[in-house]
């Protein structure tokens, strides 16, 4: 997308036109044009009040100068020649045969895309559409309204909720943090916005085998044929290295930490099972040290054991609230990149337990961990944009039963939140799934490794921006008449901090799952 551009050069449509011609080879600057105007005004927690505006003004001009009766015409163009559009702004040339082909716009036409969302002709319903295939025009009326009402409309059930005497004091909702994800239902709202919303911000592809052991999948499947404990155990020590490559020798290193970290909790499950530390110390602590090992950044640290959360302590002191020792946050575990807190382990009881108050609050408990990890962070860079800020997304890994749950925590607008399920696994110690343990394993760790580099890109982002703007404004040359100054980061990211205790607070949390809400309306699938 060249929206950018635009943007900075302060353009109006027939100078957009004519830079996205020369831009593009195979899409037409018309339909592309459109289609980019729609994605940044939809995208509302991705772009700037002043992006979004600028792309509502442009695409006024775009509806005059192309309405959408001229538009759907292109499908008749398309089964016999190009057309030339001609109104009071003049021709638009394609610079080859002096004339424009207009690609069908039809709103039946649609087909989806994981990354946006538009009503469609029925009433309430939302549907995902492919980029290339988005309509300028929804329907007969005002696009850019209906996506805004769409928007609108979570985050005033967020806000709604945070008045809501019904709700649970420490109900996710209650301190605008939005819920959702694969496996959580919501009877409350239509199925059609709530997969709608899914589909803004949940990925798809979340069950594939990782990119990393490519190059070794043969000596991974001759491992998984092997039926002899003491042979298979043999072939995980002491593997053939067929090269030198850094590449494979890395993912070799990665498929053997999985390899033998599963090997240990399948064939020696009295040390695996009778304790939570147990627990964590054979599966899970490699599990994400493997994650983080395969990265291959200094700077990107796995802390196992009780951690204090060092940006529950900062914001607590902010408030003039001083804690003992004793009564800091401490987790089971965490990650860090660049001292940036960015990933919070909590294991609630040994496997395969069932304790569903320990579940709870361990997750409400890294709910407002993670809340002062984002507001640290945004007052670490308060000069950066919250363009780039939106993007940000911190993790939670929770092992509860015998599952293991991703999270992550996001920015969305106007201070409100959303803490999504990207995925759930449930493994086995049962020998005889050695194989798909496995592979359940490698396919958590290769997603987690690919959101914890999304990650770090963003905070890389995020220092850059700071930094250039800072020396900016300490130069006086940011200074501008036309522009009011950019708000800091850390005037507009202000969440909810609350320190909960388990000794005070887990027996209230029994019915308070991140899967339930009110009278259970968010249930576990």
């Amino acid at each position: 997308m060249y929206f950018d551009e635009v943007i900075s050069g302060e353009w109006d449509l027939d100078k957009a036109v004519i830079y996205y011609k020369q831009q593009t080879e195979n899409v037409l600057p018309v339909h592309q044009i459109g289609n980019d105007l729609n994605t940044v005004i939809r995208s509302r927690p991705n772009y700037t009040e002043h992006s979004r505006n600028k792309a509502k003004e442009l695409l006024k001009s775009y509806n005059k100068k192309w309405p959408k009766s001229i538009r759907l015409k292109g499908k008749e163009a398309e089964r016999s020649q190009s057309i030339v559009i001609n109104d009071n702004h003049g021709t638009i040339s394609n610079y080859s045969n002096t004339t424009t082909t207009i690609i069908n716009t039809d709103v039946g036409e649609k087909r989806k895309h994981s990354g946006d969302v538009m009503p469609s002709t029925s009433k309430n319903k939302m549907r995902p559409v492919d980029e290339e295939s988005r309509p300028v025009e929804k329907e007969e009326g005002r696009p850019v309204e209906e996506e805004d009402r769409f928007w609108d409309k979570w985050i005033r059930f967020i806000k709604n909720a945070q008045t809501n005497p019904d709700l649970h004091r420490f109900a996710c909702e209650r301190h605008g943090v939005l819920r959702l994800g694969h496996g959580i239902n919501n009877n409350n709202l239509s199925d059609e916005d709530y997969s709608a919303l899914k589909t803004c911000l949940l990925e798809t592809n979340t069950n594939c085998i990782p990119d990393v052991i490519n190059g070794v999948e043969s000596h991974l499947y001759e491992i998984l044929d092997i039926v002899d404990a003491e042979q298979l155990l043999f072939k995980i020590k002491w593997p053939e290295i067929k090269s030198t490559d850094a590449d494979y020798l890395s993912s070799m290193q990665f498929v053997q930490e999985i390899t033998i970290s599963v090997y240990n909790f399948a064939y020696k499950q009295n040390l695996a099972v009778s304790l939570e530390q147990s627990y964590r110390d054979v599966l899970i602590f490699p599990l994400l040290k493997a994650c983080v090992n395969i990265i291959s950044n200094d700077s990107l640290l796995f802390i196992p054991g009780e951690v204090s959360l060092e940006s529950m302590t900062a914001q607590l002191a902010n408030s003039k609230k001083i804690l003992a020792p004793n009564e800091k946050y401490y987790a089971d575990g965490m990650i860090s990149y660049l001292k940036n807190e960015i990933c919070i382990y909590e294991a609630s009881g040994p496997f395969g337990a069932n304790e569903k108050s320990k579940q709870n609050f361990d997750f409400h408990k890294a709910l407002f961990g993670l809340l002062s990890c984002i507001a640290t962070i945004a007052q670490s860079y308060s000069y950066a944009t919250l363009e780039t800020f939106s993007k940000l997304k911190l993790y939670f890994v929770q092992t509860k039963g015998s599952s293991i749950q991703l999270w992550y925590l996001r920015h969305l607008q106007d201070n409100t939140y959303v803490i999504a399920r990207e995925t759930k696994l449930k493994l086995s110690n049962d020998k005889e799934r050695y194989a798909d343990t496995v592979l359940d394993c490698l396919q958590f760790a290769g997603l987690f490794k690919n959101r914890l580099n999304s990650t770090m890109g963003v905070i890389n982002e995020l220092i850059s921006e700071h930094n250039k703007m800072s020396i900016m404004r300490r130069t006086r040359r940011n200074a501008s008449t036309e522009s009011p100054p950019q708000q800091l980061l850390s005037a507009i990211i202000k969440p909810t901090i609350i320190k909960l205790t388990e000794s005070k607070h887990s027996k209230e949390m029994h019915k308070l799952g991140p899967d339930s809400f009110l009278d259970d309306f968010l249930f576990d699938n």
